[in-house]
């Protein structure tokens, strides 16, 4: 929700500030869910068609494959 992106905004402006900036996003994330377990939640996504966007081409693999497997479920 807003409250917890906020909170992620500040965190990743402290490893800024501490010049953490080549750690990955993951451990800001990680400090946020070992400080406050309860407030996140998961969903298991077995087995459902997914992707990782990293770069441009990663958007369109996923309009052109992983959309239509969503739709298919």
């Amino acid at each position: 929700g807003p409250e917890m992106a906020h909170r992620l905004s500040e965190k990743t402006e402290d490893y800024r500030k501490q010049n953490r900036d080549d750690e990955p996003h993951e451990e800001a994330l990680r400090d946020l869910l070992l400080a406050d377990p309860g407030a996140f939640g998961y969903e298991d996504v077995s087995g459902v068609p997914w992707i990782e966007i990293d770069f441009p081409e990663d958007i369109q693999r996923a309009n052109n494959k992983i959309l239509p497997a969503l739709k298919k479920i």
